[in-house]
């Protein structure tokens, strides 16, 4: 199977950064805890999204539908980058979050959506290791981000150098 042509893998990796630097921005703007994983969980999908494009078709890849830790072991099988407990039970708690979006299910587990707390960092590991295996350089999509985007990227991470 051919892989996808770069402009796919690259528009892939372009929302993913976006995502990221959103979902990283609206944390530190306190948007609330479940808001900003919901983000980050779109800048995970995304950027294994970029690292599949180089083994798969677009119709397979629209198969995981959101599906995190679905999308997670097939990126995962496919580069050895990605291959960690830490970043698979990163993905597994993405979907969690994820999957508790509805008031319906917030309100039947008897948690609020700020109940719920996650650390950064992991998720930082995790955004660059899939980056790193979607085999492009992030310098070329951060030069499109606005100022407050990128030190959203930046701020308290301990993944900084990866951005240039």
């Amino acid at each position: 199977m051919p892989p996808l042509p770069d402009p796919v893998r690259h528009e892939f990796a372009a929302l993913a950064l976006g995502y990221y630097a959103a979902g990283r921005l609206a944390l530190r703007a306190r948007a609330g805890q479940l808001a900003s994983a919901h983000i980050l969980h779109h800048a995970i999908e995304f950027v294994l999204k970029a690292s599949l494009a180089r083994h798969t078709t677009l119709a397979d890849m629209k198969k995981f539908g959101h599906r995190l830790p679905d999308l997670f072991a097939s990126a995962e099988a496919r580069n050895t980058e990605l291959r960690s407990d830490e970043h698979r039970a990163t993905a597994a708690l993405l979907h969690e979050l994820w999957e508790s979006r509805f008031p319906d299910r917030i309100l039947a587990e008897g948690a609020t959506p700020d109940g719920h707390l996650f650390a950064l960092a992991p998720i930082d590991r995790l955004f660059c290791a899939g980056f790193r295996a979607a085999g492009l350089n992030p310098a070329a999509f951060t030069q499109r981000l606005g100022p407050d985007a990128m030190q959203a990227v930046l701020a308290e991470n301990p993944e900084k150098a990866f951005f240039g």
